[in-house]
């Protein structure tokens, strides 16, 4: 790539730090907020939340999760620390008492299921045994729920009116999930106390190194998670020799990290830095779990307070270098690609996915300005996934034209968009993304002010 060829790129990755800097500095919060049962709940429990809501992240409604899985897990996580065992949390052999008082939030939900013939003819309706977390009633520090935020508190009283104050939740692959789910509260619960601030502690190590995080969250929540039916579940999975070997593997995996760290050769391939065969690139829950703790800022701030400012500061520090972009659909728009200029054809005709491909932009530009110069880091560009819905998939591409990519624009915001109004939003911001965020918090990325 040419000198100038790479002024380009830089120019554009500058403009997706200007987009992802709107996302997560806004006055107004620019992200969902995790539904939590109890809203003084310790800090320990909403990260420990977070992280269980992000495995049931995959082909499942954005509501189910934050709305409802994220307020049954934080129930659930509440009388983990309280002392109740993950066997009797998750079992799945219980249905909801009428008081309440179950102790499982994964239980037996009878439903009516209607099987067709070969040839058409409907048979009767049969009873069919399916399973799904469940709320439970219960009051916190004297009071029911109440949330500081209206919203939260309107949805949380709508869901306790479907059926007679509880509601059910269920993710796309629930078997799996919850063998997942299961998992990591069962490491949680033998090998650190039920604390996940310890775990967390004994994952980043005496050198605070976010890449073993990043290993040791993807080990305890999806490492030979496999696939799972509802039908290997209906009694306990705790005697069956699948879920044995399952739990042996990762805590086999904890011992080897903790012995020889990631130079391990044993699990050097689940971890391995080859970009076609690297977990790094298959695991963007964890990345997006790992990139709230540091980036968003309700997370943010209870994890800077959990493990200390310095060690907060050193994984920040490590961002760049570790944290991936998740490389969603979003990436693979081909009018975003053509505009930014990373498709296939355009890098040589490698058939790389749009993460891998800005990865190896980054570290060309590292090698050519030096990493304090580059526009913005990859995982920086999952922006995308608010800015491509609402310019690059408008009909017609009509926003191209309001576009700083768009090639008359020189990678500047249109007269149009910018009132150049330090007390008010960003107009272009509001439009691209939806994000709501003062002009003077923008000064230092945005592209307007350098001409100012």
């Amino acid at each position: 790539m040419t000198n100038d060829e790479l002024r380009s790129f830089n120019e554009k990755f500058q403009f997706m730090r200007f987009l992802d800097y709107g996302r997560w500095h806004g006055e107004k919060n620019n992200y969902y907020k995790i539904n939590m049962a109890n809203k003084n709940a310790p800090g320990e429990d909403v990260l420990l939340t977070h992280f269980l809501g992000y495995i049931t992240n995959r082909q499942t409604p954005f509501e189910m999760i934050f709305e409802r899985l994220d307020y049954i897990f934080s129930q659930m996580v509440r009388d983990f620390s309280d002392g109740a065992s993950v066997d009797q949390l998750l079992s799945p052999e219980h249905s909801i008492a009428e008081n309440g008082s179950n102790m499982s939030y994964f239980v037996k939900k009878n439903s009516k299921a209607k099987n067709k013939k070969m040839n058409h003819e409907v048979e009767k309706d049969k009873d069919t045994d399916v399973y799904a977390f469940v709320s439970h009633r219960k009051t916190y520090n004297g009071k029911e729920y109440k949330s500081s935020d209206s919203v939260l508190e309107k949805t949380t009283e709508s869901l306790f009116e479907e059926n007679n104050g509880f509601f059910y939740a269920a993710s796309r692959f629930y078997p799996t999930d919850y063998v997942a789910i299961y998992s990591v509260l069962h490491i949680l619960e033998k090998r650190f106390e039920k604390k996940f601030f310890s775990f967390i502690k004994w994952a980043i190590g005496q050198d605070c190194s976010l890449e073993r995080l990043l290993y040791a969250l993807w080990v305890i929540g999806y490492k030979d998670v496999g696939q799972w039916k509802a039908e290997d579940i209906k009694f306990g999975i705790t005697n069956l020799k699948e879920y044995k070997e399952l739990l042996r593997a990762k805590e086999t995996a904890l011992d080897d990290l903790n012995a020889n760290g990631l130079s391990s050769s044993q699990y050097m391939d689940d971890f391995s830095r080859d970009r076609k065969t690297s977990f790094r690139f298959k695991s963007k829950r964890v990345f997006c779990y790992v990139r709230d703790l540091l980036k968003y800022k309700s997370c943010a701030e209870l994890f800077r307070r959990g493990i200390g400012e310095s060690a907060f500061m050193e994984l920040s520090s490590q961002i760049p270098a570790y944290l991936e972009l998740p490389g969603d659909v979003w990436n693979n728009n081909k009018t975003f690609q053509k505009c930014l200029d990373i498709s296939n054809e355009r890098l040589g005709g490698k058939k790389d996915t749009p993460n891998i491909r800005v990865r190896n932009i980054y570290e060309q530009l590292c090698k050519a300005f030096g990493e304090d110069n580059v526009g913005c880091y990859p995982e920086q560009f999952d922006c995308t996934f608010d800015f491509v819905r609402r310019m690059c998939n408008a009909i017609g591409q009509t926003n191209c034209i309001f576009c700083p990519l768009y090639q008359d624009n020189h990678f500047l915001i249109p007269k149009e968009l910018c009132y150049c109004n330090e007390d008010g939003f960003c107009p272009f911001l509001l439009f691209a993304v939806g994000y709501k965020v003062k002009c003077i918090k923008m000064k230092d990325v945005c592209p307007n002010w350098k001409i100012r």
